[in-house]
C-alpha cells in the first residue's frame, strides 16, 4: 500500500505481504531523486522509502607495486516495484512524489530518513546528506544501475551499485 505523509510516499510493510526474497533483504532504504527542470535549472529532490531490500557495505584494499588503494562500494538489490520508471519516464512526470526512479547520481540511504535536501540552502545540500550518512556506512551515490527482470532472472529486482 502506498501513502504520502509530509510528501514523502512510503511503502508500508502490507504492499509486500508475501515476499518470495530470502530473509536477508530486510533493509529499509529511503531513495533521494534528483531532477533538474530542463527551463529553470533548478535542482529538486523527491524522496521514497523501500522495503525489503538488501544492502551491501564492502571495502576493498588493492596493492599495486608499493601502492594501497583503498576503494570502498555498496551494493543494494530492490525488488521489483510497479512504481518504479526508467528515468525518462520519471522525468516527464509533473507529479513525481508516488513513482521513483534509479540513475547515475541519485542518492539511497539505508533506513528511513527525513532529511531534506535543498541544493540552495547551507547545510541541506546533497553533500550535507552524504557526508552525514557515509560516515555509518548507510549512504551511497548511484553508480551504476541495472533491471534485472524477465524470463530466466530469476528474483526479479532492481540492482544498484554505488559510493
Amino acid at each position: 500500500m502506498l501513502q504520502t505523509r509530509l510528501g514523502v510516499s512510503y511503502f508500508t510493510e502490507e504492499y509486500i505481504l508475501v515476499s518470495n526474497y530470502p530473509a536477508w533483504w530486510n533493509a529499509t532504504i529511503t531513495v533521494y531523486n534528483k531532477y533538474e527542470d530542463p527551463v529553470t535549472r533548478l535542482i529538486t529532490w523527491h524522496r521514497v522509502v523501500l522495503y525489503n531490500c538488501f544492502w551491501k557495505y564492502t571495502g576493498n584494499r588493492i596493492v599495486v607495486g608499493d601502492t594501497a588503494l583503498e576503494t570502498n562500494t555498496t551494493m543494494c538489490r530492490i525488488p521489483t516495484n510497479p512504481m518504479y520508471l526508467e528515468k525518462y519516464q520519471w522525468d516527464d512526470l509533473a507529479d513525481k512524489y508516488d513513482y521513483f526512479t534509479l540513475s547515475p547520481g541519485d542518492i539511497l540511504v539505508k533506513d528511513i530518513v527525513d532529511d531534506l535536501i535543498d541544493e540552495y540552502e547551507p547545510g541541506q545540500r546533497s553533500t550535507d546528506l552524504i557526508a552525514k550518512y557515509k560516515k555509518l556506512s548507510g549512504c551511497m551515490v548511484i553508480e551504476q544501475c541495472a533491471v534485472n527482470a524477465g524470463p530466466s532472472r530469476g528474483l526479479e529486482h532492481y540492482y544498484v551499485r554505488g559510493v
